[in-house]
């Protein structure tokens, strides 16, 4: 198996910086930027004209091709304004798990004396549907 060349903490070598615009990158913006084309603005002029083409269109087959249409200029123009959702880890502790076998079936012991109190409590109110016979 080879080794790492490299150390803790050592720059792992020649390249471009994280989270830097390629050269490649930077040249396709100053075209666009030279053409006077701006990517957002082309997709709120085409979700502005899809949304003009639903609120006109008589026929339904078309207002579902604006409707899609929108919800695509949408769904693009979105990871601008809000960020994306992360997934978030949920584990629910049960208390069970740090209790001695004798405090777990003391627990029970107590979890079943308070059902019983329940159901005799239930036996001894009067039951609303037996009132009317």
């Amino acid at each position: 198996m080879a080794k790492h060349l490299f150390k803790k903490g050592q720059a792992p070598g020649p390249g471009r910086p994280k989270d830097s615009i390629s050269r490649r990158s930077l040249q396709f913006a100053d075209v666009m930027i030279k053409a006077g084309f701006d990517p957002a603005k082309g997709l709120i002029e085409a979700y502005n004209n899809a949304k003009h083409l639903f609120d006109t269109a008589l026929d339904p087959a078309m207002k579902a091709t604006a409707n899609a249409q929108m919800l695509l200029a949408a769904d693009k123009m979105a990871p601008y304004v809000y960020p994306k959702l992360s997934s978030v880890e949920f584990k629910k502790e049960n208390p069970l798990d740090n209790m001695t076998p004798r405090e777990k079936l003391e627990a029970m012991r107590q979890a079943i004396k308070m059902l019983e109190d329940e159901v005799e409590k239930s036996n001894s109110e009067p039951n609303l549907i037996d009132v009317g016979k």
